[in-house]
């Protein structure tokens, strides 16, 4: 989100406590969706400060993890 011509607004996921992959998607879809509803207009781009556990690293890069994560990206 763009808050002027030098000033962007980001998301932090490290507030949520999640260690492994599964629960790291589920903050993105549960808590970072809401937000970027509720101050979000339209298609406007809006950052997220990706927090990741060296356990949700490695679980990203199996099986279809990473192409799932990359199609459900904006």
């Amino acid at each position: 989100m763009h808050l002027d011509h030098q000033h962007h607004l980001a998301y932090c996921t490290n507030i949520h406590p999640a260690e492994s992959w599964v629960e790291t998607l589920g903050v993105l879809q549960e808590h970072t969706l809401k937000v970027r509803d509720k101050v979000v207009q339209n298609d406007e781009p809006y950052a997220i400060g990706l927090r990741l556990s060296a356990l949700a690293a490695r679980e990203l890069l199996e099986g279809d993890n990473l192409p799932l994560f990359q199609d459900w990206l904006p």
